[in-house]
């Protein structure tokens, strides 16, 4: 059983050059320690640096963060979500590390409004490995998925030379979503 699906469509805006103009940050959580860094488009205080959920974890809370003018491309792709969005991150994960299979805290005690996340390939290697569940997958440029948190999962940089980068959205369910995918 597949613990993922598609999106229906796909972001044609270049994204990357936009990501270079990025501040990245060291993300220490207890399943991203040493595997990724990151940059708030979204975070709890409007700042960049802020890679964390909020407890309880309302899309509401969240804020624009300073980023936002510097990266149209990556706002347009955030604003062509049609459901309400809560934490938004760009994902960057150096070649060679890998991101263990993990399962996120969104949904734990209990919270008031459940989430998904969106994980959408902002480039595209054959070697940037992707973990659903029991499936390994990779994402082409622009592509999509939308999955459970509670769903383990972790993705490898298997390239020698690219970084990886994704935009990683956490969202609200809702028909739109529904409708949206495959």
């Amino acid at each position: 059983m597949k613990t993922y699906k598609r999106l229906k469509f796909k972001i044609e805006d270049d994204m990357l050059e936009e990501c270079s103009r990025l501040p990245f940050y060291k993300y220490d959580d207890r399943d991203l320690l040493n595997a990724i860094t990151g940059c708030a488009i979204r975070s709890i205080d409007g700042k960049p640096n802020n890679l964390f959920k909020t407890v309880p974890d309302l899309c509401s809370k969240y804020q624009y963060t300073s980023v936002c003018a510097s990266v149209p491309n990556i706002m347009k792709a955030v604003n062509s979500f049609e459901c309400e969005v809560g934490r938004v991150r760009i994902l960057k994960q150096e070649p060679g590390v890998l991101t263990p299979k993990h399962i996120d805290e969104e949904n734990w005690n209990s919270p008031p409004q459940k989430h998904l996340r969106v994980w959408i390939a902002i480039n595209h290697n054959p070697n940037f490995k992707v973990f659903l569940g029991d499936d390994e997958i990779v994402l082409e440029k622009g592509e999509g998925v939308v999955f459970d948190p509670d769903t383990p999962h972790g993705a490898h940089n298997k390239s020698i030379s690219n970084e990886r980068y994704s935009l990683n959205l956490i969202v609200k369910p809702d028909e739109w979503l529904k409708n949206n995918v495959i």
